[in-house]
């Protein structure tokens, strides 16, 4: 197929709606022509090889019989037909035996009978002779002068004589060929028969194909609910539809995600924005001296640097739920970790007049060491953060015997109803009344929420209004499991 072919071929499959099934019906349709040709050739040889089978059968019954016939006569023992060759019965039989016949005398160079068919097979004594002395006797197919096919059986006497029998095969010839005539006159009929079935075929095996096709050129992005319908086959059309309704399953993940991110940003930037422009405008109108304008600037740079850190937030949030952060998965020691971490808040829970329990048992797991660092800063940071002078934060990490480790903070602060603890995993998520300490982003759980899950663990929360709240992540046992064991040494270090 030259440059030109492939261009036109590869625009009808493109452009035409039943490229693919063209194509199908046409590869379909080249495999059963092959087939069918195939098929042909070997039924006809083996026609011939019956048919040959048969005459050959027939040939060697009458060249026994020609032979019963011929008796040696005179000193020279040249063969002669027997008186019974010429008895009213079996004169019919000798004379179709003669109609192709070679005889020898004994040494097999002197003819005694040749018929004019058999001279026209242009086979001298001397050529037969040879055949025979490479086996005896033996059968072969000769042509005549005229064109015309014979079988002949040829064998040598003990007196060297030899004897050929020949018998047309035009018959034999005839029927191969007549199978062969009517064979290739009803393929076309058959062919197209199957070309056409196969054209419908192909249709409805690709009317699932067409489903797909269509729903996917429907999608939008307020459509991203659409999903298709499996056949319940279980082949490879199914596979299509799963991995097309899964494609969609993410598409709608991540276009949920950006549009979760425009509402947030949105929503949490525009406030500090228009306090920014408020203050400046202020300032350009009101303010005179030097320290008026320096305090003006300063409010605008604290809310733009609380503005930047939401958008750093927000944009870290977003990848690790897209899954763009990578968590490690290494062993960890849950008990060592939450040392280190709850070392760095020892100064501000001093500074807050506040107790800071921490009861470490060795505890291992799989994870991400910078994200558990995180999770546990963000519940010590929540829990310091919104306890009163005097009050407690206790610290845990134990190890389940059915191997899930547990990290559990509580403090005593002023608790959270029940009407706002399904909600305050969400992002920007604060409770009016417990907001009266340092102004935060309202990211801090949703965080840990995340970072739970991309572990596999679990965070709960139980709280009660004026006694406290309590946090607990619990980690799946296969990956305290997978996770190399504490050492007695540290695990007593830990413990405080």
């Amino acid at each position: 197929m030259n440059g030109a072919a492939r261009s036109w071929w590869r625009r009808l499959s493109l452009r035409r709606p039943f490229g693919l099934r063209l194509r199908l019906t046409v590869l379909y349709l080249s495999f059963f022509i092959v087939v069918l040709l195939a098929r042909g050739w070997l039924f006809r040889q083996t026609l011939q090889t019956i048919m040959d089978g048969g005459a050959g059968t027939i040939l060697e019954e009458q060249f026994k019989a020609a032979v019963s016939y011929l008796e040696p006569a005179g000193a020279e023992g040249r063969l002669v037909w027997s008186a019974n060759a010429s008895h009213g019965e079996t004169m019919p039989l000798v004379q179709s035996l003669r109609r192709v016949i070679l005889i020898t005398a004994p040494g097999g160079e002197q003819v005694i009978e040749m018929s004019e068919t058999f001279r026209r097979l242009a086979l001298t004594p001397a050529a037969v002779g040879v055949r025979l002395s490479a086996q005896n006797p033996t059968s072969f197919v000769q042509r005549s002068a005229d064109g015309g096919s014979y079988l002949v059986h040829a064998g040598r006497r003990e007196d060297g004589a030899i004897v050929a029998l020949g018998r047309s095969l035009e018959t034999t010839d005839r029927v191969v060929d007549e199978f062969t005539r009517t064979y290739l006159v009803s393929l076309p009929v058959v062919i197209l028969a199957v070309g056409l079935a196969g054209w419908l075929l192909a249709a409805r095996a690709l009317q699932p194909l067409q489903d797909v096709s269509r729903a996917t050129r429907s999608i939008t992005g307020d459509s991203l609910s659409l999903r298709l319908q499996r056949r319940g086959a279980e082949d490879e059309l199914d596979q299509l539809i799963d991995s097309f309704n899964s494609m969609v399953d993410r598409l709608q993940h991540s276009f949920t995600q950006i549009r979760q991110f425009s509402i947030d940003a949105s929503h949490e930037l525009r406030t500090p924005l228009t306090a920014v422009r408020a203050q400046l405008e202020l300032a350009l109108l009101t303010a005179q001296t030097p320290e008026q304008y320096r305090e003006a600037l300063a409010t605008a740079i604290e809310d733009t640097d609380h503005s930047a850190q939401v958008v750093k937030s927000l944009l870290y949030l977003s990848q690790v739920e897209s899954g763009q952060v990578v968590l490690a998965q290494e062993p960890l020691h849950l008990d060592e970790l939450t040392a280190r971490v709850a070392e760095q808040f020892q100064v501000p829970a001093e500074a807050g007049e506040l107790q800071l329990n921490i009861a470490l048992e060795a505890a291992t797991l799989k994870g991400d060491r910078t994200m558990m660092q995180r999770l546990i800063s963000n519940l010590l940071a929540n829990a310091i953060k919104y306890t009163p002078q005097g009050g407690r934060v206790s610290v845990e990490v134990s190890q389940q015997p059915d191997g899930r480790a547990v990290l559990a903070i509580s403090d005593t602060g002023p608790g959270i109803a029940a009407e706002h603890l399904p909600k305050i995993f969400e992002r920007f998520y604060r409770i009016e009344e417990r907001s009266g300490g340092p102004r935060g982003l309202g990211l801090g759980l949703s965080f840990v929420s995340l970072i739970a899950k991309a572990h596999g663990a679990n965070v709960s929360v139980d709280s009660e209004v004026g006694t406290g709240t309590r946090f607990t992540v619990r980690f799946p046992a296969t990956a305290a499991a997978a996770a190399a064991p504490a050492t007695p040494d540290t695990a007593t270090a830990m413990s405080r």
